[in-house]
């Protein structure tokens, strides 16, 4: 009986005890919350403007707000750890005007913030994730008598990121990219180096003390054996191999000696410290016809999980502790055979997925990507060979319809600006002055009063004070609504 009395007394003290815990692990800031929540905002602006201006901007964002021990992820890229190593990544977006680093251009990437995708989380909401859109531009056309030309550009892309912020700060201790889906093939093309030419490169780069090659002859040959390594065993070659232990991975830290020769030298050598295989010895043993894949548990996990699945079409015949040990075709005569429509027999007869799917590596058969929604709803000049039925990409559309996130009369389907020449997929795109658009309501800022339906553009308009597009939007006082030819909305008059 009295241990029995004793029991409501030690659960009492048991709650007191973890509720201590709690309060002496709680962290109070100098700041308010709104404030703090107010200057991370900043910071998040800031931050997205960086690759839109000038690297002596840019430099100086990345100065201002990364951690020195800042974690830089790039999903399908690498991860780039510490300030200097973060802030390099990025000097290949910008043009230095120097003939000798002329080459460290790539390209240019446009970011544009979705605010209203903008999600705070965990402990003093230090974790904000938001949704971006991006203009990508690769290959600059040196020659060309129009400046600021490029061998590729597309406009559409959406990447997903993560930041996580240091306690009480606005400064970035962690940052998480995942990128478009259809992008990642261009992005993996663009890295891939002339071996000769990159151990040139690093020869005239790394001198003196940084010198980590005795000769060209010593590079190529080492650039040789890595190549030849991922030729004879692709299977086994680890997903990022601009992180991985590649001629790609020393080809972008070799462009970036450029810049700064005593930080990336040493990541060109044959004992990188950078360009290592994170993947093994997971994938060392993957089999014929399979590849190393990366999981990650969530959006904000740093570290992936490695094992083998089997290539489109195959699935395993036997597995172990890593994934697939060995991988056998799945076999067909007739597209009913591969779970049609979602799947469908090819001229090998194999099993194949249609565009915008994905095999299960599995148990066979297609499904839609993660976030990715199935549509019958194709029309038949959609583009890119583009069929029902297809994955639809979050906040991608065809026909207004799809559009399901925004009122009808606010949202239309159209390009982007510029144009996604990856993908047969517009975007449910806001009518003028509203924000939001994609995966968001249409929100006018100026309040629900300036909404406004619009003769001219047959749908509601968001309107600031003045703005007009036919005359009974001024009122009284100003009757007639002045409109500049080719605009959609005018003025007041």
């Amino acid at each position: 009986m009295a241990r029995s009395g004793l029991r409501p007394f030690l659960v009492l003290v048991l709650l007191g005890v973890l509720a201590f815990v709690a309060a002496a692990q709680a962290v109070t800031c100098s700041q308010s919350p709104a404030e703090l929540q107010a200057a991370r905002l900043t910071a998040i602006r800031a931050y997205q403007e960086r690759l839109n201006g000038e690297v002596d901007n840019y430099a100086a964002v990345c100065d201002r707000y990364y951690t020195d021990d800042v974690h830089l992820t790039i999903r399908g890229i690498g991860t780039f750890d510490t300030l200097e190593v973060a802030k390099e990544y990025g000097y290949v977006l910008f043009n230095f005007s120097h003939p000798l680093i002329q080459e460290l251009w790539q390209g240019r990437l446009e970011l544009t913030l979705d605010e209203p995708s903008i999600e705070w989380s965990g402990p003093n909401n230090d974790t904000v994730q938001f949704w971006q859109t991006c203009v990508v531009r690769l290959g600059p056309i040196w020659d060309s008598p129009v400046p600021g030309q490029y061998y590729f550009v597309t406009g559409g892309t959406r990447n997903f990121e993560t930041l996580v912020f240091a306690e009480c700060s606005d400064r970035i201790r962690s940052d998480i990219v995942i990128n478009d889906l259809a992008i990642m093939p261009i992005y993996a093309a663009n890295n891939e180096p002339d071996v000769p030419r990159l151990c040139e490169k690093i020869m005239a780069t790394c001198q003196g003390d940084l010198q980590v090659y005795p000769t060209v002859e010593a590079c190529i040959e080492f650039m040789n054996v890595l190549d030849a390594r991922a030729a004879g065993h692709p299977e086994g070659e680890c997903p990022y191999k601009t992180a991985s232990n590649t001629t790609t991975c020393r080809n972008f830290h070799a462009t970036n000696a450029l810049v700064d020769p005593v930080v990336h030298c040493s990541h060109t050598a044959i004992n990188s410290p950078k360009c290592v295989d994170a993947c093994r010895p997971a994938c060392d043993e993957c089999p014929l016809h399979s590849h190393c894949n990366a999981d990650y548990a969530s959006p904000t996990a740093e570290t992936a999980v490695y094992t083998c699945l089997c290539d489109d079409g195959f699935v395993p015949g036997a597995t172990g502790p890593n994934g697939a040990t060995s991988c056998v075709p799945v076999t067909c005569t007739a597209d009913w055979q591969c779970g049609t429509p979602y799947g469908f027999c090819d001229t090998t007869g194999n099993c194949r997925c249609p565009q915008t799917f994905e095999w299960d590596p599995i148990n066979g058969g297609c499904h839609c990507p993660t976030d990715y929604v199935l549509t019958w709803d194709v029309p038949a000049n959609s583009g890119l060979g583009l069929t029902a039925p297809a994955c639809k990409p979050p906040g991608g559309c065809l026909a207004r319809q799809h559009c399901t996130d925004q009122s009808w009369n606010r949202v239309q389907c159209i390009a982007t600006s510029p144009p996604s020449t990856v993908s047969a997929w517009l975007a449910c795109q806001c009518n003028y002055g509203f924000i939001g658009g994609w995966l968001n309501e249409c929100e006018c800022p100026h309040g629900e009063s300036r909404v406004f339906w619009s003769t001219t553009v047959a749908a509601e308009v968001c309107l600031a004070e003045g703005e007009c597009t036919d005359d009974w939007h001024c009122g009284g006082s100003s009757p007639s609504c002045s409109i500049a030819t080719n605009a959609v909305v005018g003025t007041c008059a």
